[in-house]
């Protein structure tokens, strides 16, 4: 059979991937899982065949995708509301969490591997929450009695336990989980992402002249954004961008939302 004439698979498209990043470094291997993670949403939506799309690694544009009888460019870029409200990534402060509870846990071996945690925002939002004294507190009494009245940081607590198993403190996990309602993105962090890559298709156009016959622009929300949710998001009635279609996307529904059109 001539594969070349055949749609591309998921393994086939993964196979590809994997070769392309035995000549990438690190950095630029997790930009392009990002980047293919936050454009598979909208190639679902538009039912886009991987054989249809390619990424441009080493180019200005991020994809190439033939759809119809018209080359189209995707630039890919990230909307990170949380990092732009509270000038600290969201993983960063799970990151101090997880740090102060191995450092109050007593013994090098557990009766548990897993900690199920929720924080409340005043957790994300506090700063330099390593050195809290009220957060120590709390974490302690969640440690020694599995319970904290009236926690001002920690919503819920809760340990995973296997019979007759000790875990050693360092293998322990964590399951950051959010509850309650998602809020949504502002249109201040969604305009942001747009500006930083208006100025950059100027530089796009006059690079690739009239190979591309549309410029779309794709916004992903990252998994680790907890708490957004890019549902009912819109853009002002009046807004004009250069590109011809703007896209916003997320990995829990509503997967894709076509934010502009010309």
């Amino acid at each position: 059979m001539d594969m070349s004439n055949t749609q591309k698979t998921l393994e086939q498209q993964i196979d590809e991937c994997v070769e392309e990043s035995k000549s990438l470094s690190n950095n630029d291997l997790l930009q392009a899982q990002n980047e293919y993670r936050e454009i598979e949403p909208l190639m679902a939506f538009l039912g886009i065949e991987y054989s249809q799309i390619q990424r441009r690694h080493g180019l200005p544009i991020d994809f190439e995708l033939k759809h119809g009888s018209k080359n189209i460019a995707i630039e890919v870029t990230d909307v990170r509301p949380y990092l732009e409200n509270y000038k600290i990534a969201k993983k960063a402060t799970e990151n101090v969490a997880e740090e102060v509870i191995k450092n109050m846990i007593i013994g090098d071996t557990i009766s548990y591997f897993q900690i199920d945690i929720i924080l409340k925002e005043k957790a994300y939002s506090t700063k330099r929450l390593k050195t809290n004294l009220v957060f120590q507190k709390e974490i302690q009494e969640f440690l020694q009695i599995g319970n904290c009245e009236e926690s001002q940081y920690i919503e819920s607590f809760s340990k995973r336990e296997y019979p007759d198993v000790n875990t050693p403190k360092d293998k322990l996990s964590f399951n950051f989980q959010y509850e309650g309602f998602l809020a949504k993105i502002l249109s201040e962090c969604i305009y942001n992402a747009i500006d930083k890559k208006e100025d950059k298709l100027i530089d796009y156009k006059t690079s690739y002249g009239e190979y591309f016959n549309e410029y779309w622009l794709c916004i992903g929300l990252p998994l680790e954004e907890r708490g957004y949710s890019i549902g009912g998001v819109s853009l002002n009635t009046d807004f004009i961008s250069d590109y011809q279609r703007i896209f916003i996307t997320q990995q829990l529904p509503p997967k894709t939302i076509l934010l502009y059109s010309k």
